[in-house]
């Protein structure tokens, strides 16, 4: 169990690493039951000031992409396996940044 003080030092030790900003959006899979989950996708986006999106299986790659072009994700934080899955599944939007 986390105390108030576990997860207020773990937002701040996750804003030192990765700087997110009232633009960002972050997008939430991990499960809220599971401590970084809960930190990361809840308290983490509303102590830093930024949008979250939520979608509640975090195994639906298609719709998991979908939701970050919907909303402008900036920030997805996952397993590996989950990440994978992203990658695999996800459609590739082109940009015109990316093109040559």
């Amino acid at each position: 169990m986390l105390s108030h003080h576990n997860v207020l030092a773990n937002i701040d030790a996750i804003a030192q690493v990765f700087w997110i900003g009232e633009s960002d959006r972050i997008i939430g899979v991990l499960p809220f039951f599971h401590s970084f989950g809960f930190t990361v996708t809840v308290w983490f986006p509303i102590v830093m000031g930024c949008g979250v999106a939520y979608h509640p299986n975090p195994t639906d790659g298609k719709s998991i992409g979908a939701l970050v072009l919907k909303y402008g994700g900036t920030f997805l934080l996952s397993t590996p396996t989950f990440c994978a899955n992203y990658v695999r599944s996800a459609r590739r939007r082109s940009s015109p940044r990316c093109d040559s």
